[in-house]
């Protein structure tokens, strides 16, 4: 990692290596998660939104853990807390939208990389094609309606480059080579986390 873009910016940035137990390491994962939230404010304005609806899930976990930090000292401990409790879904309920939420990042980012000499000067159909995969089929009208106003509020796509470099004078292929480090160790988190709500049935298909 450079060092010199907002996704290397300091070393919590990156999500935790998943270790051989698959149990995500909680304070390390949600460090990494809390440090993705300014990423929001690079995309555009009107993007607080969803920046504080990440923010929300993130502190419903913390505040979890800090319940008993011994004993929930991974993400797997803070939710099987909570099986056979119906009332009791602190967790569940954050683990699982900051799960989506982080797959949708994760997905824009993706087609960022994966697209970046298409010529496009915006993002919009990344943010589009992202939401649509993931989100979406969790949405209802309403939720559709006000997305579909926030893509079209995304900066183009050079602001958005130039936005997530800490040194102005780097190159885009530094921006890039990050972003391919990063994605691949939030991706990685956001596979074993989904493993986990689908192994203690806290998966849902209910739309919000």
């Amino acid at each position: 990692m450079s060092g010199k873009t907002f996704f290397s910016r300091e070393s919590s940035c990156l999500f935790p290596i998943i270790p051989e137990d698959r149990r995500i390491p909680a304070t390390d994962f949600l460090a990494a998660a809390e440090m993705i939230l300014p990423f929001f404010d690079k995309l555009g304005t009107g993007f607080s939104v969803i920046k504080n609806d990440l923010g929300r899930n993130i502190q419903s976990l913390k505040k979890k853990h800090a319940m008993n930090p011994e004993l929930f000292t991974t993400i797997d401990a803070m939710l099987e807390d909570e099986v056979d409790k119906p009332k009791v879904d602190l967790a569940k309920v954050a683990a699982l939208w900051l799960k989506r939420g982080l797959d949708f990042v994760s997905t824009y980012l993706e087609l960022f990389v994966k697209n970046r000499d298409d010529g496009l000067e915006s993002t919009q159909p990344y943010l589009s094609e992202a939401y649509t995969r993931i989100l979406k089929q969790y949405h209802g009208f309403i939720l559709q309606k006000l997305f579909a106003g926030l893509s079209r509020m995304v900066e183009y796509k050079k602001v958005i480059l130039k936005n997530m470099k800490e040194d102005t004078t780097i190159p885009d292929d530094v921006v890039y080579a990050d972003l391919e480090i990063y994605i691949k160790l939030l991706r990685e988190n956001i596979t074993v986390l989904d493993e986990i709500l689908k192994k203690l049935n806290f998966d849902s298909d209910k739309k919000v």
